[in-house]
């Protein structure tokens, strides 16, 4: 919980960058790909601002930030299942179309199993079966991109992390 407000604080301070870094400096297994540090560029690359975003996975709100940030004019939607997650990015985003559901195939309601341990490796298929006490199955409304965005609604990008 602490690691979780202190992430939450870094992103609202716009410093959460600079201490990833600093982390993966400090301990190895922190270290990996550049996949976020090419995700920044390409957005910054890409979004004018008023482009139009879908961020699916939203989690803490990190791309999302940088979508509000460089697209200031832009219409932003943000889907995000888990209920304490949806809350926390309710607040801090409240200009942005936020959906508590997950984007699926059909509309409708499914099971997403919730880790909570490692809530940014929940979804509809369960992978840990060690110990039950640490997932929690959910059901979760899920939309289909194709028929629940507004009429005329034209996004410039799309991040897909699920």
């Amino acid at each position: 919980m602490l690691r979780d407000n202190l992430i939450d604080m870094a992103t609202k301070l716009r410093v959460d960058e600079q201490l990833r870094k600093f982390r993966s400096a400090i301990v190895p297994r922190y270290r990996k790909s550049n996949d976020e540090d090419n995700m920044r560029a390409l957005i910054r690359s890409v979004l004018r601002a008023d482009s139009n975003c879908i961020d699916i996975g939203a989690y803490r709100g990190r791309i999302l930030t940088e979508f509000v940030r460089l697209a200031p004019r832009g219409q932003h939607i943000a889907y995000e299942p888990l209920p304490h997650l949806y809350k926390r990015l309710r607040k801090q985003f409240p200009m942005v179309d936020l959906r508590n559901a997950a984007v699926s195939h059909e509309v409708g309601e499914t099971t997403f199993t919730y880790v909570k341990h490692m809530p940014a490796e929940s979804g509809f298929r369960e992978r840990f079966h060690d110990d039950a006490r640490r997932v929690e199955k959910l059901t979760v409304r899920t939309e289909a991109l194709d028929r629940c965005l507004p009429e005329g609604f034209v996004p410039t990008l799309i991040k897909i992390d699920v």
